[in-house]
């Protein structure tokens, strides 16, 4: 039986000058590299063994939508992306947003308060970021207490 559905575990498109990625037919992927790529946009919804995502250094992306993903590392350093939604993505463990100017203290506040809820099955991971403000003290501080590494520049 012929089936049009890619099986890969690992793709690495590190350094890549591609600008655009079909990924609707992947399906059994567990860890995406697109670190230094000039991918512009990505979709990751079919991906549901996802949990390695790295986009690191990426000059091109703006934008990422991890609703209800099972992604647990993400490393999205020092790139453009100012939107980044996380909703429903209840395993990430480390996070790192270092370097990313990019993303408003204001987003990582909503990332903090996602990661601190109970529903979020991770109990203890890893968060980096450029800065955040104080109305996510109250998820900080429960992060902190839970084990979670977090390192963030400011507090706005």
């Amino acid at each position: 039986m012929k089936s049009d559905v890619c099986v890969f575990n690992h793709i690495e498109l590190y350094g890549s000058k591609v600008s655009s990625i079909d990924l609707s037919k992947i399906r059994n992927v567990n860890m995406l590299d697109l670190s230094y790529s000039s991918i512009s946009s990505l979709d990751v919804s079919k991906m549901k063994k996802l949990e390695n995502l790295k986009i690191g250094y990426n000059t091109s992306m703006t934008s990422l939508d991890l609703t209800n993903s099972s992604v647990k590392y993400l490393a999205c350093q020092n790139n453009l992306i100012s939107q980044l939604v996380v909703s429903g993505s209840e395993n990430l463990e480390l996070l790192d947003f270092s370097s990313n100017t990019s993303l408003s203290a204001s987003s990582i506040d909503v990332i903090l308060s996602h990661i601190d809820r109970p529903t979020h099955k991770a109990t203890i991971g890893q968060f980096y970021a450029v800065s955040r403000t104080t109305d996510s003290d109250s998820a900080y501080n429960s992060l902190i207490s839970k084990g979670w590494t977090i390192s963030i520049g400011q507090v706005l």
